[in-house]
């Protein structure tokens, strides 16, 4: 059991002229490099960054919108066989995004969301990440073809408030010098390996309570939540590779 990627991402009421609100309090972010001021209008849409950091090692990012702070971290193999280092990366950048959370005056937070992506990449050639997916999840529908790509997602709600979705899929790798778009290029396929992403966030409430509000506490809970669900969504496939 690999973890791969961790994220965070939360969401905010706009907050004009970003890149000065982001300069003036730009020395939260220890451990990143000089960043990224992207030449965008301020009345440019939400969604697109106007601020974009990489960590000193880089392996992780931080990109600020006028509306939206996310961040991604990819684990490299110091890290990624063990969720206890894992998570305590996490937890670190989630506290230098809280500072500047609060330096900058946003305090009115919409919703927030944290994932993490883990793959089992030792499965056998005979016991592909396929047929275990459909084997685990499937196994009662009634499927007569062989099923040769998988992607399904399931999603559960927590109190009223926050989403759980785990996705599960199989994940072909390849050599890196692979040319993806030269004809018969599958024929180099190196593993199907089976991918997991669970995904917690408190959209739930956001959209169905008008006055909701989320918060930093909210967010600390939603890590904890990402790990519980981690755990829980491993535990069907337990045999396919180490625990954590």
């Amino acid at each position: 059991m690999i973890y791969k990627t961790c994220g965070i991402n939360i969401t905010f009421n706009r907050i004009e002229k970003i890149k000065k609100v982001f300069i003036d309090n730009s020395s939260v972010f220890v451990g990143y490099n000089e960043p990224s001021i992207l030449p965008i209008p301020d009345d440019a849409p939400r969604d697109i960054p106007r601020i974009i950091m990489q960590s000193e090692h880089g392996y992780s990012q931080i990109t600020i919108s006028p509306e939206v702070i996310s961040f991604i971290v990819t684990y490299d193999e110091a890290f990624s066989s063990d969720w206890n280092k894992c998570e305590k990366y996490l937890i670190e950048k989630k506290e230098i995004i809280e500072k500047f959370l609060v330096a900058s005056g946003i305090n009115k937070i919409k919703y927030c969301g944290v994932y993490t992506t883990y793959q089992y990449e030792n499965i056998t050639p005979e016991s592909n990440a396929t047929s275990v997916i459909q084997e685990s999840l499937l196994n009662s529908i009634a499927i007569q073809d062989v099923i040769y790509d998988i992607n399904c997602r399931m999603t559960y709600t927590i109190n009223d408030t926050y989403y759980v979705n785990i996705s599960y899929e199989n994940v072909r790798l390849y050599p890196e010098d692979t040319d993806l778009y030269s004809a018969g290029f599958l024929n180099e396929e190196t593993l199907n390996a089976l991918a997991v992403t669970v995904d917690v966030n408190d959209r739930f409430a956001f959209n169905n309570k008008q006055q909701y509000e989320s918060s930093t506490d909210v967010l600390e809970k939603l890590i904890c939540l990402n790990s519980e669900y981690i755990d829980k969504s491993a535990k069907q496939f337990d045999g396919l590779g180490d625990d954590k």
